[in-house]
């Protein structure tokens, strides 16, 4: 517009008025018109140049990016197989005993009873094996104080978990393998077959040589009994018998994420072969930091195939003692 009015201005004055005037403003609206031409153009030049740069700095970004992802992915799965290495934390926990500089080590049932503690889903335990007195070393007539403590600890956290309110808690799991000598086992198994029932009842002469453990089967089904009669309890129990299995130490389960391996010892004693006890050599603890998948899952499969030629407890029976029985569709 101003281009096409100087011109106009230009032509009217060369024509009317002053010739060298004129021409000269027609000549700086041609250089005008020619500028802006110019202008144009370059800006046209300017924003194609820009909008090429554009793309190539996408295309450039995007690659680079996709090779970030591509190593990203290669360092997530180096890392996970250098994991597979450190999935769990395995030590030793030996059992405390005193020697010429006075004690050492901790107590093996402390760090049972601790993870016990801590138990919120499930408890799994595979017991201690102890024959009658004449068929092997067993525990004394008086077991550990602290092996005491530790199935204590398991009797109090089914009572308060029984007992609690918090409507968020999850059921807990208490499942407990016995072993008895073969000979004991299979007759057990036979009254079970002779009765046609689901489960026995266990009398304390099926469990000579560790009386504890029949004691603490006695106060478990008192628990479950409870648990019974209270629909949605939160506890879930089960107890069964096994034949001794000579190449397994006790071993404790809690949660998918912890468990410990008992290590025996012999305590020779004077006196004929048999005068040996049962004595705790320490704890090999391991914590699974897969969520169980990597040890612990596999231990409870373990429990699961145990249970196919395990003999159900659904009561005990001794003498000054009434008998405890579980309801016939028990687990």
């Amino acid at each position: 517009m101003v281009a096409g009015a100087a011109i106009g201005f230009g032509l009217d004055t060369l024509i009317d008025n002053d010739p060298s005037l004129g021409a000269l403003m027609l000549a700086a609206a041609g250089l005008a018109v020619v500028s802006g031409i110019s202008v144009a153009r370059l800006r046209f030049e300017a924003a194609t140049a820009l909008h090429d740069a554009q793309e190539a700095a996408a295309q450039q970004l995007a690659a680079v990016k996709s090779e970030i992802d591509d190593h990203h992915a290669q360092l997530r799965e180096e890392l996970e197989a250098h994991l597979d290495y450190v999935h769990a934390a395995v030590y030793f926990v030996e059992e405390a005993r005193r020697n010429g500089r006075g004690r050492r080590g901790q107590l093996g049932y402390d760090t049972a009873t601790a993870a016990v503690r801590q138990a919120r889903n499930s408890i799994f335990v595979i017991g201690d094996y102890s024959p009658p007195p004449d068929e092997g070393p067993g525990f004394t007539r008086q077991p550990p104080a602290k092996r005491s403590e530790y199935l204590s600890a398991i009797e109090t956290i089914l009572t308060d978990r029984l007992n609690a309110h918090d409507a968020s808690l999850p059921r807990l799991v208490y499942r407990r393998y016995v072993q008895r000598p073969l000979d004991i086992y299979n007759g057990v198994k036979s009254r079970e077959t002779a009765s046609q029932q689901h489960g026995i009842i266990l009398t304390r002469d099926d469990m000579a040589g560790d009386e504890q453990i029949f004691e603490h089967c006695q106060r478990i089904l008192d628990i479950k009994a409870s648990a019974d009669r209270i629909r949605g309890a939160k506890v879930d129990i089960d107890l069964r018998l096994i034949p001794f299995l000579p190449n397994c130490p006790s071993l404790l389960l809690v949660d998918r994420r912890e468990m410990q391996f008992t290590i025996p010892t012999r305590i020779d004693q004077p006196g004929d072969h048999y005068g040996a006890a049962l004595g705790l050599h320490g704890v090999l603890v391991m914590h699974d930091h897969a969520r169980g998948a990597k040890v612990c899952g596999h231990f409870e499969d373990l429990f699961m195939r145990l249970k196919d030629f395990s003999v159900f407890i659904k009561g005990v029976s001794a003498e000054d003692s009434m008998v405890v029985t579980a309801p016939q569709n028990a687990g």
